[in-house]
């Protein structure tokens, strides 16, 4: 059973043990990683993430188990239907491991050769290529699609 210990998103808000409050999370010390260009907003509680390219991460660099997440994820143009989601259990680095080992949680607005549209989790193990992630093959292993949204992609503009 693969371990998860961290959690990673690109916007986030943190729900601090035995308080009734939701807290920004600052994301200015997060670390990007892969082919994204992301750009901290002011005040640091979001991130936009501006390359359509090569899987990227944006994460904590922190050991999160235990910690309650939520945000809000909206994908803002209409001209592309890629990949949006989070990582669960990244270690930094493992974008590019042999040795990797997390969960990926994507959803992707439309199908698109051997990418299917809908919400799905994956277990990423070994060393993965650029395809993997495409087509949920290889090192990435789909073990779930959602069972309302699975196949049903998101939609330009809207907080999900």
């Amino acid at each position: 059973m693969a371990r998860i210990s961290k959690i990673a998103t690109v916007s986030a808000l943190v729900l601090s043990a035995g308080s009734a409050f939701a807290a920004p999370v600052d994301l200015s010390a997060w670390v990007a990683e892969g082919g994204g260009n992301w750009n901290v907003a002011v005040p640091p509680n979001s991130v936009n993430q501006t390359i359509n390219g090569r899987p990227a991460v944006f994460h904590n660099n922190a050991n999160s188990q235990g910690t309650a997440l939520s945000g809000s994820i909206k994908v803002g143009n209409n001209w592309d239907n890629d990949f949006v989601g989070f990582v669960l259990g990244y270690d930094a680095g493992e974008l590019a491991s042999a040795t990797s080992d997390f969960w990926l949680i994507d959803w992707k607005q439309g199908n698109q050769g051997t990418a299917s549209r809908g919400l799905a989790l994956s277990h990423v193990t070994g060393n993965s290529v650029e395809n993997d992630f495409w087509a949920h093959n290889g090192a990435v292993d789909e073990v779930q699609r959602a069972a309302n949204l699975g196949d049903t992609g998101w939609v330009d503009g809207i907080y999900v």
